[in-house]
């Protein structure tokens, strides 16, 4: 898929992945197995041993936290600075 390999490149995250893509069907999101990794069937989902992040904000704040920083970290004096 392109521009994935990009992000988990030089400056994201050099953790091994596993990257599943869905067929999505009228009526079938994504199909019974993905409602098991996501019941509400939104795309895409991530799963990090037993948890899963089905928001995008969520999963990018949850990759910094665990495997971070990276260059595209929010470092927490931006953060108290906005405040």
């Amino acid at each position: 898929m392109p521009g994935v390999p990009a992000l988990c490149g030089p400056y994201g995250c050099s953790k091994k992945y596993e990257l599943h893509t869905l067929a999505f069907k009228m009526g079938d999101t994504g199909g019974k197995d993905f409602a098991k990794t996501n019941p509400l069937q939104k795309a895409p989902a991530l799963n990090d041993g037993d948890q899963t992040l089905p928001e995008s904000v969520v999963r990018m704040d949850y990759l910094m936290g665990r495997y971070g920083p990276t260059a595209f970290s929010v470092g927490a004096q931006f953060l108290n600075n906005t405040l």
